[in-house]
């Protein structure tokens, strides 16, 4: 088969099949971004191993078997990140939570200083404005 044809075959498998490597995924992951991920990756692997692939035999359980496959290498990459303490998006999660205190802390400045803003100009319409009652 020449190249020209593969690329047809390619197309022609990936038209047919991608959206049931997606809904595969899907089902695995519950995510629709890790269930892109792997179709994109399954299709990727496929065009790769596509002159391994025995033209006798039906494609549905090869392409499933790879996106199997994809899909327990997506979760195990999942479950080491999180060990690790890593997000999926690459950020480590003690940094996550030190920005989400920070920026409590933050707002609980501005509070304190809206407060005391308030109470120097007790009586103003901007206290009612703010809080609802005149202090």
């Amino acid at each position: 088969m020449n190249e020209s044809n593969n690329k047809e075959k390619i197309e022609e498998i990936f038209n047919k099949h991608s959206k049931l490597v997606y809904r595969t995924a899907f089902f695995l992951t519950k995510s629709k971004a890790m269930a892109d991920d792997i179709t994109q990756e399954t299709f990727i692997r496929l065009i790769k191993k596509f002159h391994l692939f025995d033209p006798t035999k039906s494609i549905e359980p090869w392409i499933y078997k790879i996106t199997i496959n994809i899909t327990r290498i997506f979760l195990r990459k999942q479950k080491l990140l999180r060990i690790f303490g890593i997000s999926s998006s690459g950020i480590p999660e003690f940094e996550l939570v030190e920005k989400s205190i920070l920026q409590n802390e933050f707002q609980d400045e501005l509070w304190k200083e809206i407060k005391f803003v308030a109470s120097k100009k007790q009586g103003s319409n901007h206290t009612t404005l703010l809080f609802g009652t005149k202090t």
